[in-house]
C-alpha cells in the first residue's frame, strides 16, 4: 500500500483505486477535441482581452466589453497568478459576471496548469471521498479543488494517466467528471 498524501487525507482508496484504472478509458476520446486542442497551443505570450475572447468563445460565453481599467486589471491578476496559488484572483470575483469557472478556464488556457473548475469533477472528488465544495464566487473554494487535483495527479499510479498532448488537469477534470455521472445516476 502506497502512502496517501495529507492531501487526499479521507479518500476512499479502492474508489480511488478504481478511478485511477478506469481513467484511461473515461478521457479516450480527449485528443478528438480539436478545437479545445487548437486553442490551448494557439495561445501564448502575454495575456490579451482578444486571447480572452476566444476562450470566452470556447467556453460558449459571451466576449468581455469591459472599461479599460476592467481590463488592466484582470490582466495583471492573470499575469501575476503562479500556479497552484489562486489568492489574486479573488478580486475579480468583484467584477460584474465574472465567477470562478471563467477565471479558471482563462487560466487553464494561458497557464496550461490550472485545472478548469467544474461542479461535476467536484462531485468526482466528493464521491472520492475528498472534501471538495464547489461555489462558483469562492476563491478558497477553487484552492481546495486546485490541490486536490494536483495531490491526485501527484499519486497517480505509473500509467493510469494516459500519454496525451494535453495538461494533466484536463485529464483529471474530465475524468472526474465522467466518472461521477457514471457513478451518480442522472435523475
Amino acid at each position: 500500500m502506497a502512502l496517501i498524501p495529507v492531501s487526499l487525507y479521507g479518500v476512499h482508496e479502492e474508489l480511488m483505486e478504481q478511478f485511477f484504472s478506469d481513467l484511461p478509458l473515461l478521457v479516450e476520446d480527449l485528443n478528438d477535441d480539436s478545437e479545445y486542442i487548437e486553442l490551448l497551443y494557439s495561445i501564448d505570450g502575454s495575456p490579451s482581452i482578444s486571447q480572452l475572447n476566444r476562450i470566452q468563445s470556447w467556453m460558449e460565453r459571451p466576449s468581455l466589453e469591459l472599461h479599460d481599467d476592467i481590463e488592466q486589471e484582470i490582466l495583471a491578476v492573470l499575469a501575476r497568478t503562479k500556479y497552484p496559488r489562486v489568492a489574486l484572483i479573488e478580486t475579480l470575483l468583484s467584477i460584474e459576471d465574472v465567477d470562478l469557472m471563467m477565471i479558471s478556464s482563462w487560466l487553464h488556457v494561458l497557464r496550461g496548469v490550472y485545472p478548469i473548475y467544474d461542479s461535476k469533477a467536484c462531485e468526482g472528488l466528493r464521491q472520492l471521498g475528498l472534501t471538495c465544495p464547489f461555489d462558483p464566487l469562492d476563491a478558497m473554494s477553487y484552492g481546495i479543488y486546485v490541490e486536490l487535483v494536483e495531490a491526485l495527479k501527484e499519486h497517480a499510479p505509473a500509467g493510469s494517466l494516459p500519454e496525451f498532448a494535453l495538461p494533466r488537469q484536463r485529464i483529471l477534470q474530465i475524468g472526474l467528471r465522467r466518472f461521477a455521472e457514471r457513478i451518480i445516476p442522472a435523475p
